[in-house]
């Protein structure tokens, strides 16, 4: 037997695991007044949950890759800003930004850092009171960026929850007071970080941040993953042709960058290539944006997917650092370094008609869509499931329905080419007895290839494509539990073959809704409380523990003059919403992270104190929400939707609060209620999360029916197999994020490993797609998995 868990390590049941403010403390930026600058080396200025690991310099410069925040006279527009960090282990975890300027002065910064505290125990930071500023007319703007960290892939929901949220703290900012907008923060980011969840398949799950709700993409079981906007702006962008190229070297393993001057344009493009490739998944080197000082990434030995920005690195020097490069320019639209297509031309051209035509069905409007005269485009495409999906298109949709649509069938399109290819691919791999491992019969493979005419290259694209390390890595996770993108394609297959798959089908879904948040009331008496518990033992803990009572006490006594908001958390006056664009306006720059009551003194003072097991209970999950979901357990009690994100809510929970026996009885209702249809791969998370607080449960667990018993008793014969290794002592608390995550190195990415898959990484020519040299490979996995 082999290793059934491989994808993930922790399985990702938090919506959001972190919250990071960057950009320069009230000390630096007092500084820069001091001696005359205009810029410094960007800071970790607070995070939550507190006391977790630090962020360290070389991640906060992959937000600010120019390694330095230069202070603006003027204010910018915000700009989003997104990234992926790798660790060690090559565990990816997204970063989400919203980077808006504040606009900072003397007078503010001594607000920010002045404490009433007892004479004497200053000497360990700088005096600010005491120091005069030689002008107190000096205006700055200093960019902060408000950093959402995830294990998640929503996209478009991370930069609806950043707008929402700034924009809500701004409104309260200006209508009511920095003290309360600071207040509201703090409710809204506990929410996020100890309320919300990723949901289970087919759940419809709102949140409410600030007075906006926000639906999280439904991840449709026989689908290819939830939807995301990026892929229909890089159609936006990017010429069909130039589409496809990229995508073709993507998936033959070869080096691929991508170039413009907007960094979260490049980070959207790269992800929307990674959606195009499914059922594969890009498992190489990633990195969304690099910054100037890392060039001699380029030139790594194994594959890389990297977007670069081009108003600090030009074309040139990438390709003198990496001559073998597929380069797409998108501001542009030019694509560089191309190299003979493997596609064959009927191919292309069959992928660029479905393109132009979801195109012209999507963005034409029907006066021109009339002389456009798409029916002769129509007949020259042989699928005609596919032309009727696409019509779907012309019916009148919702707007967001409508792009959805558009954008599940952009993905169709690339998909029918891996449906034609390797949806019998299984049928190839042949098993040793002795050996227990599968060897691929490429021969017998490309032998079988469908091919248009004689001079037909599609056996020469197949066979590129299986001795690329993209295809080697589909094949290693045949088998294994936590899988996703394989067991989706193996289902849609399936489906199709048996024409019961429909590509776009709207349906009624579970649905549940996260807004409650714990009222300022019992915020201001929780915090109060455990600061009481503070140590006094030495200078340093007087100073935190008083400095914490401050602001509480600031707090309670805004508390008297508006009972109705500290009682209720609602607030008198109806926001009125505020754009973006006004926000530019100087009149409409009140100071929401600096200043006496702004969101980092707050933070910094009465948060960052407190040990993170406290911070986790400021949360009404065992409150409301789960008087809620027992609601929905008592009207539903035949659905299992319910009991599973009852059953998420208690796993995301600190281990050592879990209340076995009842997770096992969750456990237990769901197998009877959902015997198969909850995916394997979300079963085997849940089944290895429980698997490292209680072994025994997961033993008794295999005694029932239902999928979590199936996956409890494929992994313990695995364990008593002596097959998969121990489990790593686990952390005090699973959502431990930044730990070990590190950027990628050249160490780490130069000994990448491909775990079972032979393959020999000094051989350079044949990573970057000189396919004349060909291995065998051994394919490992379980013999009794299904």
């Amino acid at each position: 037997m082999e290793n059934l868990f491989e994808e993930q390590h922790e399985p990702a049941i938090r919506l959001v695991d972190s919250i990071l403010i960057l950009g320069l403390s009230v000390k630096t930026l007092r500084n820069i007044f001091l001696e005359g600058k205009d810029s410094s080396i960007p800071e970790l200025i607070a995070k939550l949950p507190p006391n977790s690991k630090e962020f360290t310099q070389d991640q906060i410069n992959m937000i600010f890759t120019d390694r330095e925040i230069k202070l603006e006279h003027n204010c910018m527009p915000q700009t989003y800003y997104s990234t992926t960090i790798t660790n060690e282990k090559g565990y990816f975890t997204n970063i989400h930004c919203l980077i808006t300027y504040e606009r900072v002065t003397p007078e503010i910064l001594e607000q920010t850092k002045s404490r009433n505290v007892p004479t004497g125990l200053l000497h360990f930071i700088p005096n600010t009171v005491e120091q005069a500023f030689e002008s107190s007319d000096l205006v700055y703007y200093a960019p902060i960026a408000l950093c959402l960290l995830t294990k998640s892939t929503y996209i478009d929901a991370f930069r609806n929850i950043l707008e929402s949220l700034y924009s809500y703290i701004f409104e309260i900012n200006q209508n009511e007071s920095s003290l309360i907008s600071s207040i509201e923060f703090i409710r809204n980011t506990c929410f996020l970080l100890n309320d919300t969840i990723i949901p289970p398949v087919e759940v419809e799950f709102t949140i409410e941040v600030g007075k906006t709700e926000i639906l999280l993409p439904v991840d449709k079981k026989l689908s290819l993953g939830h939807y995301e906007s990026c892929v229909a702006i890089l159609v936006d962008l990017v010429d069909i042709t130039n589409i496809i190229s990229f995508w073709e070297s993507l998936l033959l393993s070869r080096h691929a960058f991508i170039f413009s001057c907007n960094e979260y344009l490049l980070f959207l493009a790269l992800e929307a290539f990674k959606k195009l490739i499914f059922p594969m998944n890009w498992t190489m080197s990633y990195i969304p944006v690099l910054s100037k000082h890392l060039l001699d990434y380029l030139q790594v030995p194994v594959p890389v997917l990297i977007g670069l920005n081009n108003k600090y690195i030009p074309k040139e020097e990438a390709i003198s650092k990496e001559p073998d490069a597929m380069i797409l320019d998108i501001d542009s639209n030019i694509l560089y370094n191309t190299v003979p297509s493997l596609l064959c031309d009927c191919e292309k051209a069959l992928l660029c008609k479905k393109i132009q035509l979801l195109k012209a069905y999507y963005y034409v409007n029907y006066e021109r869509l009339y002389s456009f005269n798409t029916h002769q485009l129509e007949e020259s495409i042989p699928d005609k499931e596919f032309i009727k999906n696409a019509e779907k298109l012309l019916e009148p949709l919702e707007r967001a329905e409508r792009q959805e649509c558009f954008v599940t069938l952009l993905r169709h399109a690339f998909l029918d080419i891996f449906l034609k290819g390797i949806s019998k691919f299984s049928a190839y791999l042949v098993k040793d007895e002795e050996t227990r491992q599968f060897e691929f019969q490429e021969d017998e493979f490309l032998q079988n290839i469908s091919l248009c005419s004689e001079s037909c290259k599609m056996k020469e694209f197949w066979k590129g494509f299986i001795d690329s390390v993209t295809f080697m890595q589909f094949l290693y996770y045949f088998g294994k539990f936590d899988e996703s993108t394989l067991e989706r394609f193996k289902e849609i297959t399936k489906a199709t073959n048996n024409k019961r798959y429909n590509i776009f089908e709207q349906n009624k879904f579970f649905s549940m809704k996260a807004a409650d948040k714990i009222v300022p009331k019992e915020l201001i008496e929780f915090l109060s409380n455990h600061i009481e518990q503070l140590p006094e033992a030495l200078p340093e803990q007087i100073f935190i523990k008083h400095s914490a009572q401050e602001i509480i006490v600031e707090m309670q006594d805004a508390r008297k003059q508006n009972k109705e908001y500290y009682e209720t958390g609602e607030l008198n006056e109806t926001l009125v919403r505020i754009s973006f664009k006004d926000n530019l306006e100087e009149k409409a720059h009140p100071n929401i992270f600096y200043g006496k009551h702004g969101i980092i003194r707050i933070l910094n003072s009465a948060i960052s104190c407190q040990y993170r097991s406290i911070f986790r209970q400021i949360s009404t999950s065992d409150t409301i929400i789960s008087e809620n979901l027992s609601f929905d357990i008592q009207s539903y009690p035949d659905r299992w939707e319910p009991f599973a994100i009852k059953l998420l809510y208690k796993l995301r929970k600190n281990k050592k609060d879990w209340n076995m026996r009842e997770l096992y009885d969750l456990c237990m209702t769901i197998n009877r209620l959902n015997t198969d249809y909850l995916p394997r791969y979300h079963a085997a998370s849940v089944v290895k999360l429980i698997y490292e607080k209680n072994q025994s449960m997961v033993r008794v667990l295999t005694h029932g029916e239902g999928v979590l018993s199936r996956i409890a008793k494929a992994f313990i014969e695995v364990i008593e197999a002596n097959l998969l290794a121990p489990q790593e002592r686990a952390t005090a608390d699973t959502e431990e994020l930044l730990s070990p995550i590190t950027p990628l190195t050249p160490r780490v990415m130069f000994n990448m490993s491909f775990k079972d898959v032979t393959m020999d990484m000094r051989d350079s020519q044949r990573v970057r797609g000189d396919h004349g040299k060909r291995k065998t490979r051994i394919i490992k996995f379980n013999l009794n998995n299904d």
